[in-house]
């Protein structure tokens, strides 16, 4: 199923690009993880369409989404999430945020008036509560990341790897428009702009106060993996993000590591679904 294509205008004057699929008067708006563009939400998105209005959008430098010349801090990709959603129009939205679309979404929630956004699904999120994120090597990672990437998509491996790692769960043309949106030497670099501020933006949310009581889903891919121990960290830290916070809810994605919304996509729109019925 392919979605329409639209834009919306920032508030300083730059175009986002958007899909929406489906329609009627409860509106579903995803934020995709780093380094994705908004058509990783396909699988996801073309399952609920026929219940709702599902909004994904490829963020700043994305695509053919204007680049943004500023820091792409937390704040700065909330602030962009927050016009996608006033210009649908809707009273209240459901926000899904996969990785670090779950900060961001999470953050977008607090911008944005009260009772605007009526539900979060927040599908294996980047945590502030995993220390992984703070230490010493991955600081050594995203330095080497920072070196590598976009020589990698200049080279054109950077396409042929998320080909070959996307192209078995994304019809043709949902993994082509992700491949163009997220592929690129551009795109590669702006990637790189936003992981240089994901720690500050989860200290960030660490020192945050109690954030607004706000109907919350936490997806957890709980699949065992060969890098168990950071992976075993951040779903202990999921647990402790519902653990302390009033109307959070776990669920576990017993079949999947990070990319739920690829490997159990039912189970994500599952959850979508029953957050729009009880908001």
């Amino acid at each position: 199923m392919e979605p329409d294509r639209g834009s919306v205008q920032t508030f300083d004057g730059r175009t986002l690009n958007t899909y929406t699929w489906g329609g009627g008067d409860v509106v579903v708006v995803f934020e995709a993880g780093l380094g994705a563009g908004g058509r990783c939400w396909s699988p996801v998105a073309e399952q609920v369409s026929g219940h709702v209005k599902a909004v994904a959008y490829d963020r700043a430098g994305y695509g053919t989404s204007t680049a943004d010349a500023g820091c792409r801090t937390l704040d700065a990709l909330a602030v962009d999430l927050v016009r996608v959603v006033e210009a649908q129009g809707a009273p209240d939205v459901v926000l899904v945020g996969h990785s670090w679309g779950g900060p961001i979404a999470r953050r977008a929630a607090e911008l944005l008036p009260a009772g605007v956004v009526s539900s979060l699904v927040l599908v294996d999120p980047s945590d502030e509560h995993a220390d992984v994120y703070f230490t010493r090597s991955a600081r050594a990672m995203d330095w080497v990341q920072a070196l590598v990437l976009p020589a990698v998509a200049r080279a054109g491996l950077l396409r042929a790897g998320l080909s070959n790692a996307f192209g078995r769960f994304l019809a043709p043309k949902a993994l082509k428009a992700t491949l163009d949106a997220c592929s690129t030497p551009a795109a590669a670099r702006v990637c790189v702009e936003e992981n240089r501020h994901i720690r500050d933006g989860l200290q960030q949310l660490r020192e945050a106060p109690q954030p607004r009581p706000v109907s919350t889903v936490v997806i957890s891919g709980t699949k065992p993996t060969r890098i168990g121990e950071s992976r075993r960290e951040l779903c202990s830290a999921h647990r402790r993000s519902v653990a302390a916070n009033s109307g959070w809810r776990l669920v576990e994605a017993s079949e999947s590591t990070h990319y739920v919304l690829f490997t159990q996509p039912q189970l994500v729109a599952d959850q979508v679904l029953r957050a729009c019925s009880t908001r």
